[in-house]
C-alpha cells in the first residue's frame, strides 16, 4: 500500500487507520455496504444469502474491495452464518436453485450388459467419436455452413451412427 512513490505517507497511514478503525468499517471496505453481503445481528457480523443472484456479477469485487487489499479482519471479527445459512449446504443449494430448471429429468439406466453387446457398441464408436469431436472442434473454430453440415450428416451415416443410436435405444428399452 505505502510505497516509495507515496508523496504523503502520513495522510496514507491516517486513511488506512480510518479504514481499520472498526469491524463495521473493515467489512464495508472488504464486502461493501452493510445489508448487502453482510450485516450485523446481535453484535456479530453475519454473512447473508442472496435470494436473487445477478448473472455475471462477482459480488466480492462489485460491492467491496475484497482480498488482501483490505484491512485485516481479526479472528474474533470473522463473520458467522446468518440464521438462513445454518445449513452447511446453503451455498450449494443456492447455486442448484439457479440451474435446477435446466437439469435433465431422464437418465440412461445403469445396468449389466453382456460383453459381446458392449464390444459391438465400442466397435461402432471407434471412428464415430472422433468424427463427432472433430466436427465440434471445426465448427467452433470455422463455423458451420449448409455444406459442412450436410457432409457431416453423410459421414455419420457412413460411420454407423443410426446403428449406434439403435443400440442405445435397445439398451434403454432393456432389450438386452
Amino acid at each position: 500500500m505505502a510505497s516509495a512513490k507515496c508523496e504523503n505517507i502520513e495522510a496514507l497511514l491516517t486513511w488506512w487507520n480510518y479504514l481499520s478503525s472498526s469491524t463495521e468499517m473493515k467489512y464495508t471496505v472488504s464486502a461493501g455496504e452493510k445489508g448487502g453481503t453482510w450485516d450485523i445481528e446481535d453484535g456479530k457480523v453475519v454473512e447473508r444469502v442472496f435470494t436473487e443472484v445477478e448473472e455475471g456479477v462477482d459480488y466480492g469485487y462489485t460491492y467491496g474491495v475484497g482480498g488482501s487489499r483490505c484491512p485485516l479482519i481479526r479472528k474474533d471479527e470473522l463473520a458467522v452464518l446468518s440464521a438462513d445459512m445454518e445449513n452447511d449446504n446453503y451455498y450449494r443449494q443456492a447455486m442448484v436453485d439457479v440451474v435446477w430448471d435446466y437439469l435433465q429429468t431422464e437418465y440412461m439406466p445403469v445396468k449389466f450388459t453382456d460383453a459381446e453387446k458392449v464390444n459391438e457398441r465400442s466397435f461402432m464408436e471407434i471412428e464415430l467419436v472422433d468424427l463427432v469431436n472433430n466436427f465440434i472442434s471445426n465448427s467452433i473454430v470455422n463455423g458451420i455452413t449448409d455444406e459442412t453440415w450436410n457432409t457431416f450428416q453423410e459421414q455419420l451415416e457412413a460411420n454407423q451412427y443410426p446403428e449406434w443410436i439403435a443400440w442405445w435405444q435397445k439398451y434403454y428399452d432393456g432389450e438386452f
